[in-house]
């Protein structure tokens, strides 16, 4: 009997749980520098680009995200370039560097398509900037949020 209770409790939680299809956008400075991390799904991006996950290059990714992510500090806009890629099991974790010089953030504009073809897809904003940290979720309906400090 326990067997039997044990088997049922594995085969409800198996078919209860499923992953979220998201992707994190955290911006933040780090000596005096403003960067971004993004972790994105490899098997979302692959599907998005119509590609292998083994095809998915730096250049591949530099061209994606500036295609579907800009960012205005303070009416300015800001280019940034991916220095750094890591594979980590389902994920690639994509480091850039936006390429600006301000010491006062006033008002941050971010717009953002990222895998917005993926059903119910979210993409996650943390900022984590002037000693403060603010979460937003973009998604196919929310594609522009803009902050003020």
């Amino acid at each position: 009997m326990k067997t039997i209770v044990l088997c049922l409790s594995l085969l409800m939680s198996a078919w209860m749980t499923h992953d979220a299809a998201i992707a994190v956008f955290t911006i933040y400075e780090s000596a005096g520098t403003l960067k971004l991390k993004t972790v994105i799904d490899r098997a979302d991006l692959s599907k998005e680009l119509a590609v292998q996950e083994s095809q998915i290059s730096v250049k591949i990714l530099q061209e994606y995200l500036e295609s579907h992510c800009s960012f205005i500090i303070n009416d300015t806009q800001v280019r940034f370039e991916v220095n750094q890629v890591k594979n980590d099991n389902d994920h690639i974790i994509v480091q850039s560097i936006l390429k600006c010089d301000f010491k006062n953030y006033k008002i941050i504009e971010i717009n953002n398509t990222c895998l917005n073809t993926i059903s119910n897809h979210s993409n996650i904003i943390r900022i984590r900037l002037n000693d403060t940290q603010r979460d937003f979720r973009m998604h196919k309906g929310r594609k522009q949020i803009e902050l003020s400090y």
